[in-house]
């Protein structure tokens, strides 16, 4: 099987935990609260999970592309990407309320025509945390870690992308 070389993210229940909903929920401003938590105007909470930025910082250096593949609304979710300190690791992030495929397929066509970086599907990794959206991508040829059922924290993704054990 291909290496990886693309590990597209999902983000609400991922990448952070949402004390209910979509981020896009949030209404600004957001403001910090504690350490890698923010709050909106009306109180509701989001947070980074734990090792996130290391996780993502370890991928990028090992030459892995990262993206982000989110239905939710690009706005606040941009600001909270920001806010976290994350948005930078990320190529092409696709927010927008359509199907992950489409939001995949986009992703892997941008890196294409802009940076001329060639990925084929079984090149690419999917870590979500809603069966729909993995077999959605999963039918595309695409690689897929279900976050519950194929690992139980994200820090996992490190050790199976890097060691190529998917």
């Amino acid at each position: 099987m291909s290496k990886i070389k693309l590990v597209i993210f999902d983000l609400d229940e991922t990448l952070w935990r949402m004390e209910d909903g979509y981020c896009s929920i949030l209404r600004p401003p957001l403001r910090e609260t504690a350490p890698d938590t923010l709050a909106d105007s009306i109180g509701r909470t989001i947070k980074l999970v734990g090792g996130v930025r290391e996780l993502l910082a370890s991928l990028s250096e090992a030459g892995i592309i990262l993206s982000v593949a989110s239905k939710n609304d690009a706005e606040p979710t941009t600001e909270v990407m920001h806010r976290f300190k994350i948005y930078d690791y990320f190529k092409y992030p696709q927010m927008e309320w359509n199907s992950k495929g489409k939001l995949v397929t986009r992703i892997i066509d941008l890196l294409l025509e802009n940076d001329g970086i060639s990925i084929k599907p079984e090149e690419a990794l999917l870590v979500d945390d809603w069966e729909s959206n993995v077999n959605d991508v999963r039918d595309l040829g695409v690689r897929t870690l279900h976050l519950s059922t194929d690992i139980s924290r994200i820090e996992e993704v490190k050790g199976l992308v890097l060691e190529d054990d998917l």
